[in-house]
């Protein structure tokens, strides 16, 4: 299996463990971790679907701790955006590099299939 196999075989499982995620969070887990999301309507919840999806690990994160403390989660601070904030600046360093190596490993495969003819 070549490196671009994996990396695409490690996206695409991502892709779909963030889909069933974040399909079940935000159809099922949504109401229980805010108060202010009960009754929002399917129109609200297909848009916030590829939100939950890209950032499945940390709303099922919350949606344990909810469970855990068996009531939605209690109103934060301002400056609890900060960790909110830091946590999507990685996510979204590590797509951007992984993203880059994706693309730079496939530039030097097609460079080497599609060698010049003599």
């Amino acid at each position: 299996m070549s490196s671009l196999t994996l990396i695409l075989w490690i996206a695409g499982c991502h892709l779909a463990a963030g889909l069933v995620g974040g399909g079940a969070f935000v159809w099922r887990g949504l109401d229980r971790i805010d108060d202010s999301a009960k009754g929002a309507s399917r129109g609200v919840r297909l848009l916030l679907w590829p939100g939950a999806a890209a950032l499945w690990p940390i709303v099922l994160l919350w949606w344990r701790r909810a469970q855990a403390r068996g009531g939605p989660t209690p109103a934060r601070p301002a400056r609890g955006m900060r960790s909110l904030r830091l946590a999507h600046a990685i996510a979204w360093t590590i797509t951007s590099a992984a993203l880059a190596g994706g693309l730079l490993l496939a530039l030097d495969r097609r460079a080497a299939v599609t060698e010049p003819a003599p």
